[in-house]
């Protein structure tokens, strides 16, 4: 112990070559950085706890029903403004309700959230595509990790992007713009590297190593 206290606090003569001031320099750097990275799990567990709650509601769990069940179809309704104005065009998804009315939904439920018409375009962009796009940039910026994101959000974000009424919603969306492929491109960033990160997952690949071949072949080659 006699040693070990003078290697640790510099009596004796035993050891003159060695800093023992970038000895505790760099360990309490070390501490540092472990405390630093625990907290940033703690922050990283708290932000994707709440951002759930804003995604778990009715509304976007309505919207998710009719999307899995393919019950929504995607259309343009022509607006006449009248006064020799260009006519506008209102994308809205229609609700199919033969195949609500197959859902063994409670009747309440059913007429109050899916018996309705249509949802707009604007709808679904604020109750649900928005969303996914917000936890595709979310996990760009190191907010949320893709393990939390494949836990927490894949089977919905793979339903909507599948979804034969979103596929086309964002086709007509990215059409409208001259350079229109960024449109939604959060949202398939976060489809794609979800289903990927899934894939790596369900085989046992190991995950360090699926992470360096996605950082290469999204960061390096595309460059």
């Amino acid at each position: 112990m006699d040693e070990v206290s003078k290697f640790i606090f510099g009596s004796g003569n035993g050891y003159n070559g060695f800093d023992r001031v970038a000895f505790w320099t760099s360990l309490l750097g070390l501490i540092a950085l472990y405390q630093l990275i625990g907290l940033k799990k703690v922050s990283k567990a708290d932000f994707i706890n709440q951002f759930t709650k804003d995604f778990f509601n009715a509304s976007t769990q309505n919207l998710i029903i009719l999307l899995n069940y393919n019950a929504l179809d995607f259309k343009v309704k022509e607006v006449n403004l009248g006064n020799d104005v260009p006519c506008e065009h209102f994308p809205y998804f229609e609700v199919n309700r033969k195949s609500v009315k197959q859902l063994p939904i409670d009747g309440k439920n059913a007429k109050k959230y899916l018996y309705r018409d249509n949802y707009s375009g604007f709808e679904m962009d604020d109750l649900l595509l928005g969303l996914f796009e917000d936890i595709g940039c979310f996990e760009k910026q190191g907010l949320i990790g893709i393990q939390a994101v494949y836990d927490t959000f894949s089977w919905y974000i793979e339903t909507a992007w599948n979804s034969p009424a979103i596929k086309n919603y964002i086709e007509y969306s990215q059409n409208l713009e001259k350079d229109g492929d960024d449109i939604y491109e959060n949202f398939k960033y976060i489809f794609t590297k979800s289903e990927s990160f899934g894939k790596a997952k369900l085989n046992g690949d190991w995950i360090w190593f699926w992470k360096l071949k996605w950082f290469v072949s999204n960061k390096i080659l595309k460059r």
